[in-house]
């Protein structure tokens, strides 16, 4: 993990401290993560993903496991 990344997931999460996917549902939980929503893997310009605020989100364990099983969009 860069230290780009550990700076950026700390101000996201002291901005966004509660789970997104759970508030979207109406749900309070606290983040415990922070994920792209869209991947950068596999991108020629992969920093514009990685490092792009707006490609974030804070999430609880629970709904990061969903999403990457596919069992939950965001």
């Amino acid at each position: 993990m860069s230290d780009t990344w550990r700076k950026m997931r700390h101000s996201y999460m002291m901005a966004h401290p509660l789970c997104e996917v759970c508030l979207a549902d109406g749900r309070t939980t606290p983040a415990e993560d922070v994920h792209h929503r869209e991947t950068f893997v596999n991108k020629q310009n992969w920093q514009e993903y990685a490092y792009n605020s707006n490609n974030l989100v804070s999430v609880c364990k629970h709904c990061h496991g969903l999403i990457h099983t596919k069992k939950k969009t965001i």
